[in-house]
This record gives C-alpha cells, structure tokens and sequence, in this order.
C-alpha cells in the first residue's frame, strides 16, 4: 500500500471484503487508513506513496472506518 500498488490492493480487498475492517494486532490498533496517513512516524518507514490520494479513495469506497480511534503512545501502558 505504502509503495502505491492499488491493483493488488484492490485485489486482496475483492478476495477479503473484511480485511477493510481488520485494525493492527499491535497497541495502537491502527486500521488501513492510519498506515496511510502515519507511515512517517518510523524513520525506516517514512515511504509515501505517488498515488496516496487514490489509495485513499479506494479504502474509503470500500468502507475504511473514518472514526476509528488508535491509541498513541502516550495512552499505552508499559
């Protein structure tokens, strides 16, 4: 997603209509749309895609939950 390959995302999304809904097995609970939108938090990771804005698109025709509320990492307990 992050490298902008929206044909194979749609694919996976076609194969897995709830992957959409699925969030991150880690603390924060990040869903598709967060990975999008904060993948500059890890310098390793600060990729963003040319076509982010169709990525986008795409997540939210498909039902990305827009009021899904991650933790940061001030909010987890250690």
């Amino acid at each position: 997603m992050l490298e902008g390959h929206i044909k194979e995302l749609q694919s996976l999304l076609n194969q897995n209509p709830d992957l959409i809904k699925l969030s991150s097995p880690f603390a924060h609970g990040a869903n598709l749309l967060y990975y999008l939108a904060a993948n500059g938090v890890e310098t390793h990771r600060q990729i963003s895609s040319y076509n982010a804005a169709n990525i986008v698109e795409l997540l939210l025709i498909q039902g990305v939950n827009i009021d899904v509320t991650i933790k940061s990492m001030e909010d987890l307990v250690l």
